[in-house]
């Protein structure tokens, strides 16, 4: 081999080394400058697919709202700093699910990557999904009252114009519903008025419910306002008892009647009659209930039943034995003498009372009189008059009169035949 093939010989061997030396510093920057590396990433949200299957079998998402996974990427430095979490995407397939809870995969992809760059861990892998049925409901609606009304006024019966709203979602969701409120302001009111009001659904604890989808937000609430006043009852009967029977201290109970209307309508009231009570009725009936005439316009500010106090008074008759020398004389002319002239030693008295009321009565509480007071000398014939009290009247006596002579106090009396005596023969 001459001098030139050794030269050209070392040459090329030059040449190979430098290439390889080249090669292998290459790989060493690259090694050290370029590694391949991890990068974790939190909180990416995961997108539902499938929900047009969800609408169509009556389903509704309960939980997760909001799912959410972390991603590990892997990959060359260099690489990886072309990718940010908007490269990451991760979804759950809603297709064949069914109501409860269902352990659903997350399904993941890297968009728009260069270079080797993969996902190397997803958690979590899998995610509970609990779903519920949609449902429709109709709820009723409760109104109430906010603020207070002046003296003398109340609130009526108030009304939602629709009395009830209808909503829709998941079966979960409406058992929470424990009611729906709308509420009616009426500070320093005095006549009624309407108000649109707000729908307010509650739970059990009274706390508002915000996801609930209504068919309406709102309702138009009447709201009657009454001026209110207290008032006597004035009773009309009529009719007849039996001739010993009568009724006396007659009073409605309660005595006052509170009614209510507008202010110009009660203002004009004094007071409330009744529709007339026929007393025979009244007697027999011991739970007869007074009806009243209220003027239009005027209502009853509550509803109560009125009853009629009274006393039944039933009297008997009885008859009594009166010695004569229980008989006075009132109005006597010291100057002249009487004798009643009358053959028996007693009369009847025939009484008309309460039975409770004779049986108490003693025969000394009958008090007999005849009143001889301006008469003259001479035979009069007088009616026998009684004092009893208001609840027992003399009905008669028997006789009903009696013959006094009346001789002066100087003449001597002669005894002349009873003639004409009440009670003789003769008469």
């Amino acid at each position: 081999m001459d001098l030139k093939d050794k030269i050209n010989k070392n040459k090329f061997y030059k040449i190979l080394l430098s290439l390889v030396m080249a090669i292998f510093l290459w790989s060493w920057v690259i090694g050290v400058e370029n590694p391949e590396i991890e990068i974790p990433y939190r909180g990416i949200d995961v997108a539902y697919e499938g929900e047009t299957y969800l609408n169509k079998e009556g389903l509704s998402i309960i939980s997760p709202k909001n799912p959410k996974v972390n991603i590990s990427i892997r990959g060359n430095k260099s690489d990886l700093n072309n990718i940010d979490s908007h490269n990451l995407k991760a979804s759950l397939d809603l297709q064949g699910l069914k109501a409860g809870e269902n352990k659903v995969p997350v399904e993941y992809s890297l968009q728009g990557q260069t270079g080797n760059i993969r996902i190397v861990n997803v958690e979590p892998s899998t995610i509970l999904v609990k779903l519920d049925e949609i449902i429709s409901e109709n709820k009723k609606i409760d109104i109430e009252i906010l603020g207070d009304l002046p003296d003398s006024y109340t609130v009526g019966e108030v009304r939602a114009l629709n009395s009830f709203v209808r909503v829709t979602g998941p079966s979960s969701d409406l058992a929470q519903i424990a009611r729906v409120v709308s509420y009616a302001d009426v500070s320093s009111k005095t006549e009624s008025f309407m108000v649109k009001s707000k729908l307010v659904f509650l739970d059990k604890n009274d706390l508002e419910l915000n996801n609930i989808k209504a068919s309406a937000t709102s309702v138009e609430v009447e709201v009657p306002i009454y001026k209110i006043k207290s008032v006597p009852i004035r009773l009309k009967t009529y009719g007849s008892l039996k001739p010993n029977e009568r009724l006396e201290n007659i009073k409605p109970l309660p005595e006052n009647i509170v009614i209510r209307g507008s202010s110009a309508n009660v203002d004009k009231i004094k007071e409330i009659e009744s529709e007339s009570i026929n007393i025979s009725k009244l007697v027999e009936d011991n739970n007869f209930k007074v009806k009243l005439k209220l003027p239009e316009g005027i209502s009853l500010h509550e509803n109560i039943d009125i009853k009629v106090s009274y006393d039944h008074i039933i009297e008997i008759e009885e008859s009594r034995k009166i010695p004569l020398e229980k008989i006075d004389l009132i109005g006597q002319n010291p100057t002249y003498t009487y004798e009643i002239l009358y053959d028996l030693e007693e009369l009847t008295v025939n009484l008309l009372g309460r039975e409770d009321l004779l049986t108490k009565l003693v025969d000394d509480d009958i008090s007999l009189f005849l009143n001889v007071s301006g008469l003259e000398a001479g035979d009069h014939l007088i009616d026998i008059q009684g004092n009893l009290s208001e609840d027992i009247k003399i009905k008669n006596t028997e006789p009903t009169a009696l013959m006094i002579r009346i001789t002066n106090g100087e003449e001597p009396v002669e005894p002349e035949e009873l003639i004409n005596k009440p009670g003789s023969e003769n008469n």
